[in-house]
């Protein structure tokens, strides 16, 4: 987090100013949080590495699980903890603002706020469209790419919400191709993600890479109905005499009707009820969430955006 606030200060401050005068710098995190944090990425990875043969093996050999986290306070857009690895004695890499990965499935969210979004394009989408998720067969040069479940199976006719619950990649491509993948890019890129997307089917799946605190910070329009804030680690900078030098204010942009972000938010809320999320229910989470998970090719990658279960807002 010190290494991200220093790279956002050098953005307004010379070296010399930094280095030499003595400022004093106020941020957004809190140190409680923070410290649960980084608790529960150091407890959670090692036992992974412990429980799970292979990635025992694997760490027996030198290669280690690595994780980040970061939380997002949505109405402020405070960074509130912030963890960019499992041991930064170890490794200095910045997981969260610094590695480009794909997303997986919590792209997916992006192509259903798209289509319940389209008001007077001659069809409604609600979240109890019947969407399609049988075998379909896209032509991508130089070949014909064919989705597949998770499961390996086609679950037939599904409502809009059950397949986002449930993750159903068929069904998400076909609600895509429907709404058009341009759109969905547009759509992304209104909520926060800055990396390049192109319209390819793959999209929808998360094939194009983002940084943890680009998802983070285009979720955030979920709890915060549709208004987009800036991400913000520091709130002011005072020199060693106490005269004030900057203060950051909150950055506000409604992107997306509230209505919109209600529908949205129920079904996020049920990926969490009975959803593809709910076995967080039997780890402690017991308020009221939302969320969605990802998993990326090969399975190297296992993504979590959880909203609202905080104590604190957001």
């Amino acid at each position: 987090f010190v290494d991200f606030v220093k790279r956002q200060l050098q953005e307004t401050f010379s070296s010399d100013i930094l280095e030499s005068e003595g400022l004093r710098i106020f941020t957004t995190l809190d140190m409680n949080q923070q410290r649960a944090a980084e608790k529960a990425i150091k407890t959670t990875l090692d036992r992974l590495e412990k429980d799970r043969g292979l990635l025992k093996k694997n760490a027996e050999a030198g290669q280690h699980l690595e994780g980040a986290l970061i939380a997002l306070q949505p109405k402020t857009g405070f960074i509130r903890a912030y963890v960019g690895g499992k041991d930064f004695a170890t490794n200095q890499f910045d997981i969260v603002s610094q590695a480009k990965r794909q997303p997986g499935s919590t792209f997916k969210p992006f192509a259903y706020l798209t289509a319940l979004n389209m008001r007077g394009m001659g069809v409604t989408w609600t979240l109890a469209s019947i969407l399609q998720d049988e075998p379909i067969a896209l032509k991508t040069q130089p070949t014909t790419w064919q989705p597949q479940n998770y499961d390996k199976t086609f679950h037939g006719p599904v409502r809009l919400r059950t397949a986002l619950e449930q993750s159903y990649n068929v069904a998400t491509v076909w609600l895509s191709e429907q709404v058009g993948f341009e759109n969905i890019v547009d759509t992304a890129h209104r909520a926060g993600i800055q990396s390049e997307l192109q319209p390819y089917p793959s999209l929808v799946l998360g094939s194009f890479e983002v940084t943890p605190l680009e998802l983070a910070y285009a979720y955030s329009l979920f709890p915060n109905n549709g208004t987009r804030t800036e991400p913000v680690a520091v709130r002011r900078v005072v020199t060693a005499e106490g005269e004030l030098l900057e203060k950051k204010s909150m950055s506000l942009s409604e992107v997306f009707p509230p209505d919109v972000m209600f529908l949205m938010n129920k079904a996020l809320q049920g990926v969490m009820d009975h959803g593809t999320g709910a076995s967080a229910r039997s780890l402690g989470v017991t308020k009221i969430a939302a969320g969605k998970t990802g998993t990326t090719s090969d399975y190297k990658d296992s993504w979590f955006v959880i909203l609202g279960a905080a104590d604190v807002d957001g």
